[in-house]
């Protein structure tokens, strides 16, 4: 199965006449597709043994299109039938049996909706193959045509992130992940309104790819700079009409679809694609990104490899050439576990410390102090003065982030949300 959501509500009747001039010349569209104002269903059937199922449907409470395209064979089809040849009556049974399979849609019906067909015995490695090849053939053309009639195209570049494996069916993995991150997406936008790029399920598969790479949430911010009269203008020399330029917060919200726990060679190369992401994104952006910063969620209903805890405890988020925080959902000991630097000497510090080194600092003012004290004690004083402020200013910043998300991610009743 191929699918792809679309960040906006299209008209489904201009998408039904669309992908039946798209497919008409391979496929015969069966007359039992069906159309209506937020649902649309075609199916074809070919002479190579194949049927073609694509769905359509509209979710107006986060204006979005799904669009999901799936090819069975038909032998495949017989075989998990009572029927045994393949006949144009035969198929047209299987035909009625498909369609009223999918007639429950369920909740999880428009990321996953062909979940009334999970029960189909699973076609051979080599047939898969071929069924994703056809799948992803048709789905990128119904796109290119969509970016050619109404200039839809995706914000977010392509990468060959290394996530397309799914130990088992995906639909089985929803019964735990679907709702939560549909909770999550509703925190986001009741906090944030029009302010944040949210993508659900968004594919990073590159064109020919046949495999799709779905991360579960992108959200993306985007915070206006200014810039320095300086390199301001060295812009205006290079372009006539200069664009404003934006720092960038991406988040990758992942959950794992693997019946072990998440490990830690899946965390380092996850890691070091997203910062491998960060430079193409940059790149790609030049002229409105000015700097980026990513950030990672990782949901896993199994839980991690105790590598993973120990592996983040001991690279800390700003210890490293690039900066990722990460977070752990379900939590670890109950609390939102992360990899940020935990400032206990802020919380430990001496009451009066820092109105010590104030005194000492207004002392080095006075004239009547000799040059030594100044140029020694007072400067000492004025070092770790400075850093009290500092670490006091990071802690403050990191709990109110931290504070945040613990919001977004409900991680007090994140078990219970998972189904654990």
């Amino acid at each position: 199965m191929r699918t792809k959501t679309i960040e906006k509500i299209l008209s489904l009747k201009d998408i039904n006449s669309m992908i039946k001039q798209i497919i008409s010349s391979q496929f015969t569209i069966s007359d039992k597709s069906l159309i209506c104002n937020d649902y649309l269903l075609i199916i074809g059937i070919n002479e190579k043994n194949a049927i073609l199922i694509i769905r359509a449907s509209i979710d107006k409470d986060f204006e979005r299109t799904y669009l999901s395209v799936l090819v069975l064979s038909i032998n495949s089809c017989i075989k998990n039938s009572t029927l045994n040849t393949i006949s144009n009556t035969n198929i047209e049974q299987m035909v009625s049996k498909i369609i009223q399979e999918l007639e429950n849609k369920g909740e999880n019906a428009y990321n996953y909706p062909f979940i009334g067909l999970s029960n189909l015995e699973q076609p051979s490695s080599s047939e898969i193959i071929k069924l994703l090849k056809i799948e992803t053939k048709i789905i990128n053309l119904i796109l290119k045509n969509l970016s050619r009639v109404y200039g839809y195209s995706d914000h977010i570049p392509k990468f060959p992130f290394s996530i397309t494996y799914v130990d088992g069916k995906r639909e089985f993995w929803e019964n735990f992940y679907y709702s939560y991150v549909v909770l999550i997406e509703k925190k986001l936008k009741n906090l944030y309104q029009k302010e944040i790029e949210i993508y659900q399920n968004y594919d990073f598969a590159l064109t020919n790819d046949i495999f799709p790479r779905i991360i579960d949430l992108v959200i993306i911010e985007k915070f206006k700079v200014k810039i320095e009269l300086e390199a301001q203008k060295k812009r205006n020399e290079l372009e006539t009409e200069p664009s404003e330029m934006y720092n960038y917060i991406i988040t990758f919200i992942y959950c794992n679809r693997n019946s072990k726990p998440y490990d830690l060679m899946n965390l380092l190369k996850f890691m070091n694609e997203i910062k491998n992401f960060s430079t193409s994104f940059k790149q790609k952006n030049k002229n409105v990104c000015n700097e980026i910063r990513c950030q990672m969620i990782i949901v896993s209903i199994l839980g991690f490899e105790s590598k993973v805890e120990e592996y983040l405890r001991t690279h800390l988020f700003r210890q490293t050439d690039y900066i990722i925080p990460i977070f752990v959902i379900p939590p670890v000991k109950d609390e939102l576990w992360h990899n940020f630097i935990d400032y206990e000497n802020t919380r430990t510090e001496k009451p009066g410390k820092r109105k010590e080194l104030e005194k000492i600092i207004q002392i080095s003012k006075n004239q009547d102090i000799s040059a030594a004290f100044r140029f020694s004690r007072a400067k000492t004083a004025l070092n770790e003065y400075e850093e009290i402020v500092e670490r006091e200013k990071m802690a403050k910043l990191d709990e109110e982030f931290l504070n945040k998300w613990h919001l977004i991610l409900n991680v007090s009743d994140s078990k219970e949300l998972l189904k654990i």
